[in-house]
Formats: C-alpha cells, sequence, structure tokens
C-alpha cells in the first residue's frame, strides 16, 4: 500500500478496484499486461493528431546497472489535448526500433501528423521517413544545445548557452539564421571547431518550428512535452529503486503514464491546433508501404 501511494502520488489508492490491484501486483512482478493495456497499446487511434512528439527515455531496469530504453510517443489533437500514443522497450538509436513502433502505430490508424519532433540522435527519423515521409522536421533544440555546449570548456559554457537559447528564440527564421552564422563564426575564431561543426549539422531541421503558428512554437521546439511528465513518472518510480526485470519497468511506467496524461494540460493557444494542415495524403500509400 505504501509503494502504491509513493508511485501514484496524489491519486488515492482507494481508487483502485480489486481487480486494479491485482493488475498492478502483476505488472510489479513481471507477470505481464493486463487486458486494459493490451487494449491501450493495440487499439485503434480514431483521433487525427496534428503534432507527433518522439524521444528514448531511461529507466533503471534488469541486470547489473544497465538501463532500459523506453520509446514513448505522445501527440497533440485538433483540439490541442496531449495524448500518449504509445510506450515501448527498445533501442533508442536503432531505426529498426522505431521502425516497428511507428509501423504498428500507422496500423492502428495513426495519421501522418504535420509535424514529428524528436531529438537528432535518435533512428527515429529513418523511420519517419519511411512511414510518415510528408510530415515535417523538428529537431529538439534543447538537446541540439547540450550537444553544442558539451564540445566547450565549462567556463565558456553559461555565455554560449545564452546565446543559442536567443538563436531559437528569435522571432523569425532569418533573425535565427543570423544569429547563428554569428555564433558559428565566433566559435570558429575561439578554435571551437567542434562546437561549430555540430551548431551547423542539421540546422535546417531545428528550425523547422518557424512553419507554424507564433502561438505553439514553444511547444514544438523541444520534446519537453515528453520530458516534463516522464519526470512526474521518475519521481514516482524511484519509489521502486530498480526493476529486477525490465517488463516489470515498462508495465508500471506505462499504467503511470496513463493515469498521468488525464491532468495533462492543452497546448497554448489549442483553437489553433484545429487550423493546421496535415501532409496530403499519398496516392499510392499501399503500394508505396509494400
Amino acid at each position: 500500500m505504501k509503494l502504491l501511494n509513493e508511485l501514484y502520488g496524489r491519486t488515492p489508492v482507494c481508487e483502485f478496484t480489486p481487480r486494479g490491484f491485482k493488475a498492478i501486483r502483476e505488472m510489479m512482478i513481471g507477470r505481464g499486461w493486463s487486458r486494459g493495456h493490451v487494449n491501450d497499446q493495440t487499439s485503434r487511434l480514431k483521433r487525427i493528431f496534428k503534432w507527433g512528439v518522439a524521444d528514448g527515455l531511461y529507466l533503471k531496469a534488469g541486470i547489473g546497472t544497465e538501463k532500459a530504453c523506453l520509446m514513448v510517443l505522445i501527440g497533440a489533437d485538433r483540439e490541442g489535448q496531449k495524448h500518449l500514443i504509445a510506450l515501448r522497450e527498445g533501442y533508442r538509436e536503432s531505426a529498426e526500433s522505431w521502425g516497428d513502433l511507428i509501423r504498428d502505430c500507422r496500423k492502428r490508424g495513426l495519421n501522418e501528423p504535420a509535424c514529428w519532433i524528436a531529438d537528432g540522435a535518435l533512428g527515429l527519423w529513418a523511420a519517419v521517413n519511411e512511414q510518415s515521409p510528408r510530415s515535417a522536421q523538428q529537431r529538439c533544440t534543447n538537446h541540439k544545445t547540450m550537444n553544442v555546449i558539451d564540445k566547450l570548456p565549462v567556463k565558456e559554457r553559461p555565455e554560449y548557452t545564452q546565446r543559442l537559447r536567443a538563436v531559437w528564440q528569435a522571432d523569425s527564421e532569418p533573425a535565427s539564421r543570423k544569429l547563428a552564422a554569428g555564433l558559428v563564426r565566433d566559435l570558429r575564431g575561439a578554435g571551437y571547431e567542434r562546437a561549430a561543426a555540430c551548431l551547423e549539422n542539421d540546422l535546417d531541421r531545428c528550425l523547422t518550428f518557424y512553419l507554424f503558428p507564433e502561438a505553439h512554437r514553444s511547444h514544438l521546439r523541444t520534446t519537453n512535452v515528453i520530458e516534463s511528465p516522464f519526470a512526474a513518472v521518475r519521481l514516482r518510480t524511484n519509489a521502486a529503486k530498480r526493476f529486477k526485470k525490465t517488463k516489470s519497468g515498462v508495465y508500471l511506467v506505462f499504467e503511470v503514464m496513463v493515469r498521468l496524461q488525464r491532468t495533462w494540460r492543452r497546448l497554448k493557444s489549442a483553437q489553433l491546433c484545429g487550423k493546421i494542415p496535415l501532409p496530403p495524403a499519398l496516392k499510392k500509400r499501399k503500394a508505396h508501404a509494400a
């Protein structure tokens, strides 16, 4: 009972039915999915999603000090409401793992969203190019910032972090590109070639958010839509310390995420989501998929 309280935070354990207690207990000891969880992972996706966000997050599970990777997909629908689309164990940098996940979601009815948001290191992009080729692609600017800063001396990091934030928060794409060009020039002038090259690499994909309404840009620049709720998940799963079986961790995280999504807020200016155009449907979708 104490562990359940820690796992579910403010959710009163009295809300769980005896069947719910049994399902959670079985998940915690790794016996398998409940029928409800199987339905959540395989049911038809009836909503139209305008944005798709993907990230690979790590959980302490399994043997030794290794961490399990959870591949997470969250989408925002036409009303600006966020929903958990899928959560599965896999390999963060594996195009095959992401391809299998998105392919399964497409079979469940997932549409091609207007834009996918993800970290640049993910094998996700190869899967998106195959399964959702007409969607725009936005690289997470938080991850890009960390990648650049990691290649700088510690004493230089505060200044360049502020300058990178200015690049992403510029009022327009031309202004952003001008700031980025100046930053690259200064990095090279200071002898930080690796950091300069890192910023230049894939810059176009970092600025995709300028194609969309200004009110939505703060949501589109990063994968915070996943990382923020997952921080709450970590607070709860820390009560379990380390999961002996990876599947136990996956089951429990999925259960917590499903319950937490009831509290997720809509995107800012949610009324604009319905006006965002979706990519045109491919005329020969079946032939292309084959």
